[in-house]
């Protein structure tokens, strides 16, 4: 157990070392270029999505307010556009700082861009995580169905 927090201890120090020693990192015209066109594409992709996202609530509330027995759509509709709603702002948030650290030059500026990024990733991979194991549930019992012949009659 000893050798093992040494062991451990070890491999943080060194992990903790490598993150701090490159204290010169810079990038050239060249990568900036590039990372200033992904920012760009982020936030026209950001805009789209905003701008669907305000369309299926505002249709989903609409439909619900005007009386419409379709719950099912209009409930779908509405919990699309919140469950999308804080990723698209994310991305929006991240482009935003990142052009504009950018053009300012400001370094604080655009390590704080991909905090955003960071959550933005990790809900895309925990939703992607999701629906994989939903699809295998629904494969697993449609698989079970097909075998005892439920539903074919």
């Amino acid at each position: 157990m000893h050798v093992f927090y040494i062991l451990s201890l070890h491999y943080y120090q060194m992990v903790n070392k490598e993150e701090q020693s490159h204290p010169d990192f810079y990038l050239n015209e060249k990568g900036l270029k590039a990372i200033r066109q992904a920012a760009r594409w982020a936030r026209g992709l950001a805009f789209t999505g905003l701008f669907f996202i305000g369309g299926m609530a505002w249709l989903g509330i609409k439909n619900l307010l005007d009386g419409s027995t379709d719950y099912s759509a209009n409930g779908a509709s509405i919990l699309v556009a919140v469950l999308f709603i804080f990723p698209t702002s994310w991305l929006f948030q991240y482009a935003s700082r990142l052009l504009k650290g950018i053009k300012k030059n400001d370094n604080e500026l655009l390590n704080h861009a991909f905090q955003p990024l960071a959550a933005f990733f990790k809900w895309l991979a925990i939703s992607t995580g999701i629906l994989v194991i939903l699809y295998l549930i629904f494969l697993s019992i449609t698989g079970v169905a097909s075998l005892f012949g439920w539903g074919t009659h």
